[in-house]
């Protein structure tokens, strides 16, 4: 393969979020405030711009036990100049080595499980596999590969497509989110690789995912505030033993998930903001709501109408999202929980990423530079698929945390 190719076979293998394509160079390296990162698949390593020329010897002579003395999303000072950030761990590792380790495990529950009563992925010819394991062998298995677990289904010898759910660090920037990837198959010196390829239609599919949201800086309630001109239906219910007033209706740009669609259906319980007595009795024990009970809302919302932009009757495969809130005052939150399921299709496209969350920044202290992440997200639970339609038939990979 030329120069060019191999750059981008390495960036598609470790740059799992599409944004950042564009912010990197060939090298994968960029430059902010005046320091140089750059991602390697042992992780990423930055420096003083100034002091450029220490980074790849740095790189060359990195020991790899070091990240075994660190977590996923941790940096280390290797020396006075250059750091190291452990971005992910080694996922390079054959799928086929561990199968028989998931294929006990599903052995002990129908693959067709799922937390949410949902099962979008039934039509889609998925191979289903845990995300999160329990006993020692599978969770050292996690601790090696890191949360960049990566699973493939085969449309023939030279034809896949490659289903990934990460949660990475490069240290100036974060995410976690799933990705899709249509690949064939090709031959450099005898030695095989993975390339994209185009499909006719590529699927991301949620039959449940819920996660914590922080913040570390609160959010004013009032900035979730439906806008006045959409037009919200209401209906009283109780959740989790707490009666409240919910909202639902379409959801323009929310902030918890990108990349997937710009309108969303929403259901989200009223705020009555500066009122402490709802933050403490209400707004906070529905936060804490069973996730189960939550879809069941979700759920009941199918045969409703919303009617912005248009008149519009729910179906059960529409993007919906409950949005729930933890507040640490009367006036703002700081912990968000939502819960989102739905079906979307997108056609001839190579691959397809929908980010959970997305965190870049820097903090700026007695002239020091150093990463700071506005928001971090943890998955609690999850059920999601990803699939390809290539040669008249789909094939996908499920993965699931209960």
């Amino acid at each position: 393969m030329t120069e060019e190719e191999f750059n981008l076979m390495k960036a598609e293998n470790l740059l799992f979020d599409d944004v950042m394509t564009h912010m990197v160079d060939t090298t994968l390296r960029v430059c902010v405030e005046g320091r140089l990162y750059k991602i390697t698949e042992k992780g990423t390593f930055s420096v003083d711009a100034n002091k450029s020329n220490l980074l790849e010897p740095s790189i060359k002579n990195f020991n790899p036990k070091i990240t075994e003395t660190i977590k996923t999303g941790q940096s280390l000072k290797l020396n006075n100049d250059v750091t190291f950030t452990k971005s992910f761990s080694d996922n390079n590792i054959s799928n086929s080595d561990f199968q028989f380790v998931e294929d006990i495990k599903l052995a002990t529950r129908a693959a067709s499980d799922t937390y949410t009563e949902n099962a979008f992925h039934s039509q889609y010819n998925v191979n289903s596999y845990l995300w999160n394991n329990h006993s020692v062998v599978q969770k050292f298995l996690d601790w090696l590969r890191g949360k960049d677990v990566s699973r493939e289904n085969k449309f023939n010898k030279n034809k896949r497509v490659q289903v990934s759910v990460f949660d990475v660090n490069y240290a100036f920037y974060a995410s976690a989110g799933i990705k899709v990837k249509m690949q064939k198959r090709k031959k450099f010196l005898g030695i095989p690789y993975w390339k994209l390829e185009k499909a006719d239609k590529i699927v991301i599919g949620f039959n449940g995912l819920d996660g914590i949201m922080k913040y570390n800086n609160p959010r004013s309630y009032s900035s979730i505030n439906p806008a006045l001109n959409k037009q919200w239906g209401t209906f009283t219910g109780t959740l989790n033993g707490i009666q409240s007033k919910f909202f639902y209706g379409m959801y323009h740009k929310l902030p918890f998930i990108k990349d997937w669609v710009d309108d969303i259906i929403c259901v989200m319980p009223e705020i009555k903001i500066g009122n402490n007595n709802w933050k403490d009795k209400v707004g906070n024990n529905l936060y804490e709501a069973p996730a189960k009970l939550v879809y069941q809302q979700l759920k009941s919302l199918e045969n409703k109408y919303i009617y912005s932009p248009i008149r519009h009757k729910i179906t059960p495969t529409d993007p919906k999202l409950a949005y729930l809130v933890w507040g640490n005052s009367s006036t703002e939150f700081n912990k968000e929980h939502p819960y989102i399921t739905c079906v979307k299709e997108y056609t001839n496209c190579k691959s397809k990423s929908v980010i959970f969350d997305r965190s870049f920044g820097f903090s700026i202290l007695n002239g020091s530079v150093s990463g700071f992440l506005p928001s971090d997200f943890d998955i609690k639970k999850l059920d999601v698929f990803g699939a390809a339609y290539y040669g008249k038939q789909w094939r996908g990979v499920r993965f699931y945390k209960y």
